[in-house]
């Protein structure tokens, strides 16, 4: 706009120039007096105008530049109405008018401008401002009016000739006027050099009103006549001058503002376009979230694979609000079938007609035939503009199919056994956040169908293996009582042999080695009893066989006493208990056989407990004739004292202490440790 405004100008004052030359052509008084006031009260209209902008849009716009310019144009309004005032012909403005009079005021309303401008040039807007700076600006306006009216009005005696009527402009006139030339071109270059190399349209006009101003002024040093084309050019210079900056600050005050607030409006309606778009899809999300929040509390109770694919399906199609969802498991046949399992939802025989693959061939490039193949989530915006789609798109269309995803299900090797297959009403309904979560949801499906996998695997593992114990113990429990069976035939047959021998000694051994055998068989019949097939009770088992054997032994009843004292519960294996049973029934045998002769009375004790250590002491005594002083038992050369010490030292792997000072004791420890579980 400045290069046009001056290119303009530059023709009109040329043009001027030429046709006015030395004599311009001028119009009569009256009729010159119609054209200036109309000029100038139209000017002074402006000038109020820019000053009512800029000072009521100051609460609005906080545009501190307007408010300067609106100030400075009340005083230059005032000023130009003063000057239109004392323009001859016009009634007396408190002293008689004459044209030097009215060119005073117009100097003085042309170096408000100017300073105006100058102002402006070099205001920094962004600076803080000051309290009560509209009522200071209005004062200092007001201020500058007054001052020039005082001067004028009380003192013209002292005011320099500007204008001699039938000379023309005096030489301080041109000059007063080159310089508010030289002042508005001082203006131009600053604002030109701030604000005018920018975008702001406000500073474009500035830069045209102070072009308009320059050659209004170069006019106004030409005219002879206050009448001629001189004068007349250079008011219109001025009046559009001051339209161009009313156009400039109403831009920069109201129209400014007011495109700002529709380009806000539509940026907030496309911010709210945004906010509808983003509601929508956090809605979908947090109905994906539940979606997935239900399937995994489904996977949680699931104990079985077909009642879970149907809770998963019903809570796919219910709570995520999708037209239908099935899952199907990939088949090893000839065809590579995908055999729908369950589903849920609009299905209308479709699964039945679809004879979906997972190979390569056109019933098999479909999301559910390529994502089983890749092993990757597949998924179409638009099925029925999907070409791989085209077996399917009619019986699609017709139960309202049109975006589809399908989720891969997959082993601990990242291979498919399947896929979640989700079918719904709406085209691009699967966004990408929606799409991580049921990515995520078909992981956890993937993971609930192996765990019942393995679970029902584990407990038909488990079954088998249970019955497989009931029959090793089954078998266990016969061995053991076959085994006790035939050592009570071997008892019966020594039994049956002791009676045909005469010779007592021999009688005696035979008695031994059966109550022996009586010994290793009551431990299989005890294990036969028990519920463990591995352990037995020592307690039960010392009572049990010190009954056995007093019963066997002492003819006579109450000749000798058994007691049974700290007797704790000892489980031993039966790697152990049959050497002890055998090392009990060769120690409580000697106690009856040899402890007791004739007529002599007494009393056997045996106690049994287990230390913290885990060591066993076996202690049994009586009071009994014992041996003699210094005999060695081992050197007896009796049967029974070698099967004892051969017994606690090589079997038990434990140590037998000997006390024969008062009858007979046998202080026994060994641990339970020698031998491991068999079964």
């Amino acid at each position: 706009m400045p290069a046009l405004t001056l290119l303009f100008c530059f023709l009109a004052f040329a043009g001027l120039r030429l046709l006015g030359g030395a004599t311009p052509p001028s119009l009569a008084a009256p009729t010159y007096l119609v054209f200036h006031n109309a000029v100038e009260f139209f000017s002074v209209a402006v000038s109020v105008s820019i000053f009512g902008l800029g000072w009521y849009s100051f609460g609005l716009s906080r545009s501190r530049y307007g408010l300067v310019l609106g100030c400075a144009f009340l005083a230059i309004g005032l000023l130009d109405s003063m000057h239109a005032m004392s323009f001859p012909g016009m009634p007396a403005f408190f002293t008689p008018n004459s044209t030097n009079k009215g060119v005073i005021f117009w100097l003085a309303a042309r170096f408000a401008t100017a300073a105006a401008f100058l102002i402006l040039a070099f205001f920094d807007p962004s600076r803080p401002g000051m309290v009560g700076e509209k009522g200071l600006g209005l004062v200092f306006a007001l201020g500058v009016a007054g001052l020039a009216f005082s001067v004028v009005i009380l003192m013209p005696e002292r005011l320099p000739p500007m204008f001699i009527e039938g000379v023309g402009l005096t030489g301080l006139k041109k000059a007063l006027e080159y310089l508010v030339v030289a002042l508005f071109a001082l203006a131009f270059l600053v604002i030109w050099r701030r604000r005018g190399r920018g975008d702001d349209p406000a500073a474009s006009f500035s830069l045209a009103a102070l072009i308009l101003c320059v050659f209004g002024e170069l006019c106004f040093t030409l005219y002879r006549s206050a009448y001629d084309a001189y004068n007349m050019s250079g008011h219109l210079f001025k009046l559009v001058a001051f339209v161009m900056i009313y156009r400039g600050l109403f831009l920069s005050a109201l129209r400014r503002p007011y495109l700002r607030l529709l380009s806000m409006g539509e940026e907030l309606g496309r911010e709210n376009e945004v906010r509808k778009v983003a509601e929508a899809e956090l809605t979908r999300i947090n109905r994906e979230l539940t979606v997935v929040s239900e399937c995994n509390q489904a996977l949680v109770r699931a104990h079985d694979e077909n009642q879970l694919l149907e809770d998963i399906c019903r809570i796919i199609v219910d709570l995520g609000g999708y037209r239908f969802a099935w899952v199907g498991y990939a088949r090893d046949d000839e065809e590579r079938s995908v055999e729908p399992v369950r589903w849920k939802g609009v299905e209308d025989g479709y699964l039945a007609e679809a004879r979906i693959s997972w190979a390569d061939t056109a019933f098999g490039r479909g999301p559910t035939g390529t994502c089983i193949r890749t092993a990757r989530t597949r998924y179409e915006q638009d099925l029925l503009a999907d070409p791989d789609f085209a077996p399917w798109t009619a019986a699609a269309a017709e139960r309202g199919y049109r975006s589809i995803i399908a989720l891969p299900l997959k082993r601990g090797d990242a291979s498919s056994f399947g896929a979640l297959s989700i079918y719904s009403s709406a085209p691009s309904a699967f966004i990408p956040a929606e799409k991580r979560l049921l990515e995520e949801l078909a992981g956890d499906l993937s993971f609930g169908i192996l765990a019942i996998r393995i679970r029902a695997e584990h407990r038909e593992s488990e079954a088998r293996n249970l019955d497989a114990l009931r029959e090793k113990e089954a078998l266990l429990r016969e061995l053991y009582h076959r085994t006790k069976n035939n050592m009570q035939v071997i008892c019966s047959i020594l039994y049956l042999e002791a009676g045909f021998i005469k010779d007592e000694k021999v009688e005696l051994i035979f008695k031994a080695i059966e109550n022996r055998i009586q010994a290793m068989s009551m431990v299989h019949l005890m294990l036969y009893l028990s519920h463990d097939l591995t352990r037995v009770n020592l307690r039960t088992y010392v009572r049990e066989l010190a009954s056995l054997l007093l019963s066997s032994y002492v003819a006579e009843p109450g000749k000798v006493e058994l007691e049974l004292g700290d007797m704790e519960d000892v489980e031993l294996l039966i790697d152990s208990a049959i050497p002890c049973g055998l090392l009990l029934n060769e120690l409580i045998a000697n106690a009856l056989i040899h402890g007791f002769p004739g007529e002599r009375r007494g009393k056997v004790r045996v106690s049994l407990r287990k230390d913290g250590s885990g060591t066993i002491h076996l202690t049994v005594a009586d009071d009994g004739v014992g041996l003699p002083p210094g005999t060695d038992p081992r050197k007896v050369g009796r049967m029974g004292f070698l099967i004892i010490f051969d017994l606690v030292r090589a079997q038990l792997g434990g140590k037998v202490e000997l006390d024969a000072r008062k009858g007979m004791e046998y202080r026994i420890t060994f641990r339970d440790s020698r031998y491991e579980p068999r079964v």
